[in-house]
């Protein structure tokens, strides 16, 4: 007798997207500070940004870097690169000077898109041209000098952890790394297009890309906060029919006292 492993049914990353996005068209994708953008939105901007960077001399396996809060272009240029299939790091603005510029020397981004005309003099020194590019309404930096390509062309992003050091360390997640998370994620978590998903992580956090991706791969609408007070996030949850919400144990276990299950404000979830 011979025992044969299953073969699991993983769908192409770029593929689920350009599907999801097709189907979904006109439904709401993404939700900031009360501005409501539809998947077309969200992919003319992608679709924008992804024009500009092919004007440009680009390498495959360099990434590129994110340089924005959390915010329409921040999430358009993650699709962009998505479905590029171009690496990228995310660039928090409130990072210190001396963490982003060790981050960019490690990953050495070919280039960085910004929602600011200009960025800190101490890293247009380090890595990049005094004249930024504008593409419309959006600031492309490109490098001066050329980089080894340090990471292979499966790679769809690096997550920085501050390390047991506090230098921070690179992380390489592979484009199968996250089709197999979706893959698995889809048997317990049941999305649909009516749900609202909460997104109340940084982009700099381990479970963003994941929150967004499951999302949208399924057609649904994130709602972004940047809310930390959990009094508020109750009631963001309640003003908005937020029907999903991704966290960490501890903060579940707060939120999930008798307060919060008194006055019914976690109803929608």
């Amino acid at each position: 007798m011979s025992l044969c492993k299953k073969k699991t049914s993983k769908n192409n990353l770029k593929k689920l997207l350009i599907d999801s996005f097709n189907t979904n068209h006109s439904r709401i994708a993404l939700c900031i500070n009360g501005n409501r953008y539809s998947y077309n939105d969200i992919f003319l901007l992608a679709l924008k940004i992804s024009k500009a960077l092919k004007k440009e001399n680009t390498k495959a396996n360099r990434p590129i870097g994110i340089y924005s809060n959390n915010s329409l272009l921040a999430y358009g240029s993650i699709l962009c690169c998505l479905l590029l299939k171009r690496p990228f790091v995310y660039l928090d603005p409130n990072y210190p000077t001396k963490r982003l510029i060790n981050i960019i020397d490690q990953c050495s981004p070919q280039y960085i898109i910004s929602e600011f005309p200009t960025l800190p003099n101490s890293l247009i020194r380090e890595f990049y041209e005094l004249n930024p590019k504008f593409i419309e309404d959006i600031t492309v930096y490109t490098e001066i000098a050329s980089s080894i390509e340090k990471f292979s062309a499966n790679i769809c992003y690096i997550k920085f952890t501050s390390g047991s050091s506090g230098v921070p360390k690179g992380v390489p997640i592979t484009t199968e790394n996250v089709e197999s998370f979706l893959y698995s994620a889809s048997k317990i978590i049941f999305i649909k297009t009516k749900d609202r998903v909460i997104q109340t992580f940084n982009l700099s956090f381990d479970l963003s890309i994941g929150t967004i991706l499951l999302t949208w791969s399924k057609g649904a609408s994130l709602y972004v906060t940047q809310i930390k007070d959990l009094a508020d996030i109750t009631n963001f949850i309640k003003k908005n029919k937020i029907t999903i919400w991704f966290s960490v144990p501890t903060t579940l276990g707060l939120i999930l006292n008798e307060k919060y299950k008194k006055n019914n404000l976690l109803s929608t979830l």
